[in-house]
């Protein structure tokens, strides 16, 4: 199993890193003597950053640029044990994550691609660990959600020294947190879920300033929650799912403003809710998976207005699609779908419903359980099964003679 893992992100890596398709093979056996346990990738300056465990220093940063000789460990940051490294994110020419040297807790570090540029910026959290996480770049700041020992989990920033990482905002006073989730830039401030402890968790925005973290919208009213989340950007709107009293996890549009923050279309009629998710545009229309309750989980798309947010296209008319995992490549979505006889299989779309297609039976007798798209040299590569060899890695031109399994 260690040399599949490494096989395939070695694969990733030489993406990433512009290395020609014909190397497609392992790189480097980081642990000779087990599973190297790869994950949590970003990219920085062409060079591929993940997490692995070499068997002797435990899981740590590691980087690769697609050769053996390239392939180094950053950095032991935990000499005892593991680094316990997540929220990988690249801003700028730094990565920030959150990682434990062994004795300060999980910790806000920063990382430029060097060991001596890999450090602890703050211990914010001298008791057990400020878990930062929630990544984002607002005008020369980069924000996150960390906790300390009076404030609880809350917002932060950082110019990427120790006394330039503080608190934004208490937003939920005192020790009690407001667990500020899924931070994203829009229209010059921060937008993300938090919860002030009144009105629950909801729609909040900062301008990175105390006095301008405010709440945008209350939109389950009360001290119910709205629970927004899955933001992204779409024609100058923040497009999102919420539910408020009456609806349900349903899609909501927002230009930013109290007034401007509504629901777009109640997909799933009453308060059920639709739980719309996976969003991807293409053909300047905004293309996501959700449930109704007459078709069940299908493809659907919307212009931004309630009218133009339709069903897209019913991949299985006897019940659902249960589509998942859209990516946009070469004006194409790939996804996961099934038609209700053969299973979940990988499917391709142009954004016309005649151009939705599956594109291949690759598990005749139950579901390919195909996953993990990703473009490589203009060739889509994904994970699947076919009952036979087991999850190996398979690769696409949208065609279905074109799908086929590498060796």
């Amino acid at each position: 199993m260690k040399k599949k893992t490494f096989t395939l992100f070695a694969f990733t890596a030489l993406f990433f890193a512009g290395v020609n398709a014909q190397s497609l093979t392992m790189v480097k056996d980081i642990n000779p003597t087990g599973d190297s346990d790869i994950s949590r990738y970003t990219i920085l300056n062409g060079e591929s950053y993940f997490t692995a465990n070499d068997g002797v220093n435990g899981s740590e940063l590691w980087k690769t640029d697609g050769t053996a000789a390239g392939t180094v460990m950053v950095k032991d940051i935990n000499p005892t044990g593991d680094g316990n490294i997540n929220n990988l994110t690249a801003i700028g020419n730094k990565i920030y994550f959150q990682a434990n040297n062994g004795t300060d807790g999980a910790e806000f570090w920063i990382s430029d691609g060097t060991s001596a540029g890999t450090v602890m910026v703050k211990d914010i959290s001298a008791s057990s660990g400020s878990y930062p996480s929630n990544f984002v770049e607002l005008n020369g700041k980069v924000y996150f959600s960390a906790t300390d020992d009076s404030n609880g989990y809350e917002l932060w920033e950082t110019d990427g020294t120790a006394g330039g990482t503080i608190l934004v905002s208490d937003i939920n006073p005192g020790i009690q947190s407001s667990f500020p989730n899924d931070l994203i830039v829009y229209n010059s401030n921060i937008y993300f879920s938090a919860d002030d402890g009144t009105a629950g968790y909801e729609l909040w925005k900062s301008d990175g300033t105390a006095s301008g973290t405010v709440l945008a919208k209350d939109i389950n009213s009360g001290s119910s929650d709205g629970s927004p989340g899955g933001f992204v950007i779409y024609n100058s709107k923040l497009v999102f799912t919420a539910q408020d009293v009456t609806n349900g996890r349903e899609l909501w549009i927002s230009d930013g403003t109290n007034a401007g923050t509504t629901l777009l279309k109640d997909i799933n009629s009453g308060a059920a809710g639709s739980f719309a998710n996976n969003f991807t545009q293409l053909n300047n229309e905004l293309f996501f998976t959700a449930e109704d309750a007459t078709n069940g989980s299908e493809v659907w798309k919307t212009d931004g207005t309630p009218a133009g947010t339709v069903l897209f296209k019913d991949l299985n008319t006897a019940g659902s699609g249960n589509p998942s995992g859209l990516k946009l490549y070469d004006n194409h979505i790939y996804f996961n779908g099934s038609n209700g006889t053969d299973g979940l299989e990988p499917w391709v779309s142009d954004g016309t419903s005649a151009g939705t297609i599956m594109l291949k039976n690759i598990h005749p007798t139950g579901g390919s359980s195909s996953s993990n798209f990703f473009l490589f040299e203009n060739e889509v590569y994904f994970s699947a099964t076919d009952g036979t060899n087991g999850t190996e890695l398979w690769k696409t031109d949208g065609t279905n003679t074109g799908t086929v399994k590498i060796t």
